[in-house]
């Protein structure tokens, strides 16, 4: 059974560009646009990992990972947050979460954080 991340990111070039190379990589790949439709995904699917942009309309990738952890008892998968300054870095490592990483994004460090995780954490 393929092992499944929640991508979200509004820009659709983006999310193209991450989604190719995580599914050649044999994981399943559910997209949202914003963080208001990954809250809905997430309330609706157990997923391996989530992979979620900052700074998106509706709500942030912060903002609807704090909502989902108030209103959801499930247990959540490793989290990792694509940011694109210092300010953002700040932001949510003030809210507890320390696994980020800076756009613009090479592909290979990526893919290599992404392997870590589905390696090294059980979410079941």
């Amino acid at each position: 059974m393929k092992k499944k991340i929640l991508l979200v990111e509004d820009a659709k070039s983006l999310r193209e560009w991450l989604k190719l190379p995580l599914e050649y990589a044999h994981y399943e790949v559910i997209e949202a646009m914003d963080g208001l439709e990954a809250l809905g995904l997430y309330e609706q699917t157990d997923f391996d990992l989530i992979i979620t942009d900052f700074d998106m309309p509706n709500l942030n990738g912060l903002e609807w990972i704090l909502m989902a952890k108030q209103r959801f008892t499930k247990k959540f998968p490793p989290i990792l947050i694509l940011i694109s300054n210092a300010i953002q870095k700040t932001e949510v490592r003030k809210q507890g979460f320390f696994n980020c990483i800076e756009k613009p994004l090479i592909l290979d460090k990526f893919l290599t954080k992404v392997d870590f995780f589905m390696d090294n954490f059980d979410t079941t």
